[in-house]
């Protein structure tokens, strides 16, 4: 689960009640925090416990270089959206964000999985009796 803050006004008691909010939820979500200047602002180099404990980063900053965060909160970010005007094959006519995982490709297949892995099938309760004789459904 995705909090987008962002919103100048926002509070960082704001955040932490969305994420706790998101945290008394009973599927046990991973909550990241997708954020521009406005984290980077109010946390500063202090450390917050509770959103080092709860919360991934995912941090926008378009530079070419290393972004900058509040590192003593998360000392590496997750996710880093780099640029907003990015490229892809196979999409035309837009541009599209980019981002950046810190990590592999199955660890990024790991975090991005549904909470409690893949859900399982409802099983249809209709059946359907097939003539097989005459191939079709009676």
């Amino acid at each position: 689960m995705v909090i987008d803050y962002e919103e100048d006004g926002c509070t960082l008691d704001q955040l932490k009640a969305a994420v706790q909010a998101l945290l008394d939820d009973p599927r046990d979500l991973q909550v990241t925090v997708y954020t521009g200047h406005l984290l980077k602002q109010q946390l500063g180099n202090s450390y917050d416990a509770f959103l080092a404990g709860h919360t991934d980063l995912w941090p926008a900053q378009y530079t070419t270089g290393t972004p900058t965060w509040p590192s003593n909160t998360y000392p590496q970010w997750t996710l880093w959206q780099y640029s907003e005007s990015g490229e892809l094959p196979g999409i035309d006519g837009s541009t599209v964000d980019l981002n950046r995982f810190d990590g592999s490709d199955d660890e990024l297949l790991k975090w991005i999985s549904p909470a409690g892995g893949e859900p399982a099938p409802i099983p249809d309760d209709n059946e359907v009796m097939i003539d097989t004789e005459r191939g079709r459904p009676s």
